[in-house]
């Protein structure tokens, strides 16, 4: 199917190249650049706000390709043209309130062009010899404007790609996408300009088939991109795929490595111009000292060609797990425990599962079946050309899902048009009562048994207190869909007497044995992450082995941000107690609420030195919609690096309250019970 495609989408492609009409056309069309590259670049607030479009467009415009010579036996030296016509940069511009290409960054370069606001814009990047400069530079000239369209419709993408093709041919094209990514259970691109649109997956799909146009990579420089259903989309229109598992950076990838290595090498296939989009990226974050990226960086280059063979593993590992879920809950809910601490990426309420990592990991694989196991894993091998990852996601293979299983029906009613695996959107229909599978679904697939007909599912929690009146929490049903419990933790303001939030954390684990019972408690020595003698509040937002990630709401001038802050624990047996490490690693703008979008403006402590911040503690509030109300310390200063230590905490008046999260991802949080701390112990409020 796939080939008969391409077949098509090639004859679209000569179609193209007929429609150009008289001697110039025709000579274009016999002499092929060897690359187009079409970068569609929608703006949004990355543009107006901080300035991110226009800093990846100066590092193409601050390319310098040193001049060529050639020795000719008859003439001598001569001063060799740079092959500027073997490849095409192209750029359309739209989706952003304001954007900054008069400004000039810190060495003094403009990009020369003000990019309107209130029309498309298409531009080239021109290579021409800088005879003050003694070689070539590449320099944004405006080819085509368009009226003005919502960058997130399907037909504005189709009529760039389309345009594109037609008017600069080529053997080879590369498609860049540019902006917000949400993962799967969205997609991609918001524009201001259109009340913040969003491009879903499935619209995707609808533009890359308008377009005509068979690509030999689509790079997508957002967020949370490179997953199985990005793939899907994409493998009926390309070769390659290079993109980010994880939360992108904001300053993008290397353009100007990457797409020297395209100007000096215009014969590279896909593959090769993949792998160094990759590895230019790791360097770029390397250099810049920008901890908090280069810890939780990932790109991965995916051979489109495999994704069928993916795909087909996929849905036979959903088949096997659905005959778990209705005949085995027991082992059902330990293979969704183990599904469910898989590396991942995004917080809050976007997940995406590194499909690998749970595949690889040593207690998964006793628990599946071995023929359906090793399926996937070998088609995801040969899926994941190549990959990059750091430190703080070390476990990345390359390829992640979205495992999102408590999803609003209306968010439902979007993912199952971006997915195109049955056996996932069946167990999902099993799971969510108020939620229906479409009837393509069960065309390939049986229709399970609903949740609430199964009685080892029901969640059963008992709050309580041990002999010293500290509060834990009884689970009535261990064979039921637990998976995790926190425990919150408050403090009373002495000041204004409101209670606030000082974050969460994993609960200690309380087992006896005789009686079968597991017990929860908050931990009683009083400790808690400080940043320069003040108790910060930190939210646990990703457990690994050895490792956590918490997030830290400060407020720098009137922004609130996220501080991001990595622990980890060691066993201390001298003391019989796990010792904390903390280190704070960069600062994080978080989530749109209304677009469900990551922010990419990840900001390392370099650029914010010196700088006056104020930790943050959000009031505890009944009402959800109210709490971005805070209370703040005193004010810190920013320095390069932030001590963080695990200290006691001010004597005072605490509360605690736990929050279980089950298997599908709900969570489900006690009353609070008051507590005091003296400095040396809590103890039970009168």
């Amino acid at each position: 199917m796939k080939k008969l495609l391409r077949y098509a989408l090639c004859l679209l492609a000569l179609a193209g190249l007929s429609a150009l009409t008289g001697p110039a056309a025709r000579a274009e069309a016999a002499e092929l650049s060897e690359w187009t590259v079409m970068m569609y670049m929608c703006g949004s607030d990355l543009e107006s706000q901080n300035a991110l479009a226009s800093y990846n467009l100066r590092e193409i415009a601050s390319m310098w390709f040193p001049s060529k010579v050639a020795v000719n036996q008859e003439t001598g030296i001569e001063l060799v043209d740079w092959q500027a016509k073997g490849v095409n940069v192209l750029v359309e511009t739209g989706g952003a309130r304001q954007w900054h290409s008069m400004e000039m960054n810190e060495k003094g370069l403009s990009l020369g062009v003000d990019i309107a606001t209130d029309r498309l814009q298409r531009y080239a990047f021109e290579v021409a010899y800088d005879e003050e400069q003694y070689g070539f530079k590449p320099k944004l000239e405006l080819v085509d404007e368009q009226p003005l369209a919502s960058m997130s419709a399907p037909e504005t993408l189709s009529d760039f790609i389309q345009w594109a093709q037609r008017s600069y041919p080529a053997k080879k094209y590369m498609l860049l996408l540019w902006d917000h990514g949400g993962g799967s259970r969205t997609g991609l691109f918001v524009d201001e300009l259109f009340d913040n649109d969003v491009m879903y997956l499935y619209q995707l799909e609808q533009a890359l088939a308008g377009g005509g146009v068979y690509f030999e990579l689509v790079a997508i420089d957002a967020c949370l991109m490179c997953s199985l259903e990005t793939a899907q989309i994409l493998a009926p229109y390309a070769n390659f795929m290079v993109a980010s598992e994880e939360v992108a950076a904001g300053y993008g990838s290397a353009f100007s490595e990457w797409m020297y290595e395209l100007y000096r090498d215009p014969g590279c296939n896909g593959q090769l111009l993949g792998c160094e989009f990759c590895d230019a990226a790791q360097r770029k974050y390397a250099e810049k000292g920008d901890t908090l990226s280069e810890t939780q960086l990932t790109y991965s280059l995916i051979d489109l060609e495999y994704i069928d063979e993916v795909g087909r593993g996929f849905d036979r590992l959903f088949e096997y797990v659905g005959r778990l879920y209705e005949s085995m809950p027991t082992r059902f809910n330990v293979l969704f425990n183990y599904l469910s601490d898989a590396e991942r990426y995004g917080t809050e309420d976007i997940d995406m599962i590194d499909i690998g990592s749970f595949l690889y990991n040593e207690d998964t694989i006793s628990l599946l079946d071995a023929d359906c196991r090793n399926a996937l894993a070998s088609a995801l091998d040969n899926a994941v050309s190549y990959n990059i990852k750091g430190s703080g996601r070390s476990k990345s293979k390359g390829l992640s899902f979205c495992f999102a299983p408590e999803m609003t029906p209306e968010e439902l009613d979007i993912y199952e048009k971006n997915c195109k695996n049955a056996p996932y959107l069946a167990l999902l229909d099993a799971v969510n009562a108020d939620w229906s599978a479409p009837d393509w679904v069960y065309e390939s697939t049986r229709r399970l048994t609903q949740i609430e007909e199964i009685p080892d599912y029901r969640l059963g929690m008992e709050l309580s207190r041990d002999d010293h009146g500290l509060p834990r929490l009884k689970i009535t049903n261990q064979s039921s869909r637990m998976l995790n419990c926190k425990y919150n933790l408050y403090f009373e303001d002495e000041d204004t007497g409101q209670i606030c939030e000082l974050g969460n954390t994993v609960a200690l684990v309380e087992v006896d044995r005789e009686a079968m019972e597991f017990w929860y408690a908050m931990d009683t020595n009083g400790h808690w992450p400080t940043m320069e003698g003040e108790p910060c509040c930190a939210y646990l937002i990703d457990l690994l082995e050895d490792q956590s990630l918490y997030n830290v709401p400060v407020q720098i001038g009137t922004n609130v941000l996220n501080l991001r802050m990595m622990a980890v624990s060691n066993y201390d047996e001298d003391s019989d107690e796990l010792i904390y490490e903390y280190e704070a690693i960069g600062l994080w703008q978080g989530y749109n609420k209304e677009t469900r979008m990551p922010s990419r403006s990840v900001i390392s402590f370099n650029q914010m030195q010196g700088q006056e911040f104020r930790l943050l503690y959000p009031v505890n509030k009944e009402n959800d919609a109210q709490r971005d109300y805070y209370i703040t310390s005193a004010p810190l200063t920013l320095y390069r690096s932030i001590e963080v230590e695990y200290a006691p905490l001010p004597v005072g008046t605490y509360y605690c309250s736990f929050t279980v999260e089950d298997i599908f991802k709900c969570e489900y949080e006690t009353e609070l019970v008051e507590l005091y701390w003296d400095g040396s112990e809590f103890t039970a409020a009168e």
